[in-house]
Formats: structure tokens, C-alpha cells, sequence
């Protein structure tokens, strides 16, 4: 305040390391989230270390001092931690540290940080979610899928979690658990994963119709999956619809351009088309 009043412009400063504060505070306190404040800050704080060297020359100890005290009373108060606050945010960033560790192909590391980011919270359903997709994808199945159920047994209204569920089944060799859970996540959210995958697991079971009304859905619902049009396009060849097998594979062109495994379908698909 003492600068406020020595520079009244600095209004709009305040305002608004008060506006983001609050916003942070009332939507969500993470840290990341509090990363503009610090060039705010930093102004500040450059501006009380003048005020200091200022002091100084002026040998005004009794003012400079008492504020040094304060400066390291608050420091101490925000980084002597809380409990509960640790427990939270602690579990949080070792779920990040895991997934750096995934994406780097470091399943392992990946594994050890997940693990204590559960032991920090044992309800952390994302924390279960990872761990479970990275336990499925290494093929251990009975653990991946007991990770997958209690994330979803912890969030049971999310889609996104029953669909992970499905895909641990769909991994594991059991089709009919799979449709059931692939289901499940499409009652609870129109999840184009899960309409997705449903479709593909119920194409690869010469369930033509209904596999091509859900991936249909699944490319409504996105339309910059590949996956989903590529087969939307093999699904309508196989129910003898050509022309729609071309428009999807020409969807799937469009987001891998000049990809010659595609390129020569819809050649083909062209070819037939004239032909008939």
C-alpha cells in the first residue's frame, strides 16, 4: 500500500493480482493456474527491493528491517506446507511425474510415481486411471482392470472412466465384458471413444449395422479421429455401400494427406463405383 499511495497508477496492478487471486482461489487452486501472477509479482518485488536499497542510503533501519521481518515470516508461512494441502497436491504432482514418465517411455519410473501418488490418496481416480491404462498396455490385465474398476467405482458417472474399463476387457480377450462397458460409457456421456471402439469391436464380430450406426456417431462426435473414418470406410465397403466407404476413407485423407495405403483404397473404391 505503502507504493500504492506513492504511485497511484498501480491501481490496475493491484486489481488485478486481486481479480486472478480470487479466481483461483474460488475455481480452482493448482498451481499452474497461478503462473500469470509471477510477472505481477516480479514488478513488485523488484520495486520493494529499490524501496530497500532506498532505505538503506537513507539510513532508515528501523522501517527496512521490521519489513525484512515480515518478508520472512510470510516465507515461512507459505512454504512450511500443509498436511492436507500435501496430501492433495503432492498426489498430484507425482500423477503428472507419472505420465511424463509414460509418455517417455519409461514405464517403470511411470509406475513408481503413480504408486506414490496413490499412497498419498488412495481415492485419486485419475492417479488409478493411469496407472491402469499403463498396466493394460504392458498386457497385465487382472491389474490393470482391478486400477480401471475403482477409478470408475470412484467416479461412477464418468464415461470416461467405464470406456477405459472396456478397453481393459477389449485388451484382455473378453468381447462380450467389453460391449458391455463400451455401452455403459455411451449411457453415461456421448463418449465418441466409446462409440468408437463399441462400433470396431461389433465390426470385427460381423455386426455390420450397428457397427456403422455407432461409428457414424463416433465421427459426428469427432471428427478428427482417424481411426473412427478409417473404419467407417471399411465397414460400409463391407455392407456393400461404396460410396460411402469412399466419403469416409476421404475424411481420413484429409487429416493423414498423401497417405498411399488410403489413396489407393479409394482408388479402388473409385474404380468399383464406375464399374457398377
Amino acid at each position: 500500500m505503502v507504493a500504492f499511495r506513492r504511485e497511484p497508477r498501480r491501481l490496475l496492478l493491484y486489481l488485478f493480482l486481486f481479480a486472478q487471486s480470487a479466481a483461483v482461489v474460488v475455481f480452482f487452486v493448482a498451481s499452474r493456474y497461478r503462473l500469470p501472477l509471477v510477472p505481477i509479482l516480479i514488478l513488485f518485488a523488484a520495486d520493494y527491493c529499490w524501496w530497500l536499497r532506498h532505505q538503506a542510503r537513507r539510513r532508515q533501519w528501523w522501517p527496512a528491517g521490521l519489513s525484512l521481518v515480515v518478508v520472512m515470516v510470510a516465507f515461512a508461512a507459505v512454504n512450511r506446507g500443509l498436511p492436507a494441502l500435501d496430501r492433495v497436491y503432492g498426489a498430484e504432482t507425482d500423477r503428472y511425474l507419472g505420465i511424463y514418465h509414460a509418455d517417455r517411455d519409461d514405464p517403470a519410473a511411470a509406475e513408481q510415481a503413480y504408486r506414490r501418488a496413490l499412497a498419498a490418496d488412495p481415492e485419486y481416480a485419475e492417479a488409478h486411471a493411469e496407472l491402469g491404462q499403463l498396466w493394460r498396455d504392458q498386457g497385465r490385465h487382472a491389474e490393470a482392470l482391478a486400477h480401471l474398476r475403482r477409478a470408475h467405482g470412484i467416479c461412477p458417472q464418468s464415461g470416461a472412466t467405464a470406456y477405459l474399463v472396456g478397453t481393459a476387457f477389449a485388451a484382455s480377450g473378453e468381447p462380450d465384458s467389453a460391449e458391455s462397458w463400451f455401452r455403459r460409457a455411451i449411457t453415461l456421456a456421448p463418449y465418441a471413444l466409446a462409440y468408437r471402439d463399441l462400433g470396431v469391436l461389433l465390426l470385427d464380430r460381423g455386426r455390420l449395422s450397428e457397427a456403422g450406426a455407432l461409428l457414424a456417431r463416433a465421427s459426428e462426435l469427432d471428427a478428427e479421429d482417424l481411426d473412427t473414418w478409417y473404419k467407417l470406410g471399411q465397414c460400409r465397403y463391407l455392407q456393400g455401400e461404396h460410396a460411402g466407404a469412399e466419403r469416409a476413407l476421404r475424411e481420413a485423407l484429409r487429416l493423414v494427406p498423401g497417405d498411399p495405403e488410403i489413396r489407393e483404397k479409394i482408388e479402388s473404391l473409385s474404380r468399383i463405383r464406375r464399374a457398377e
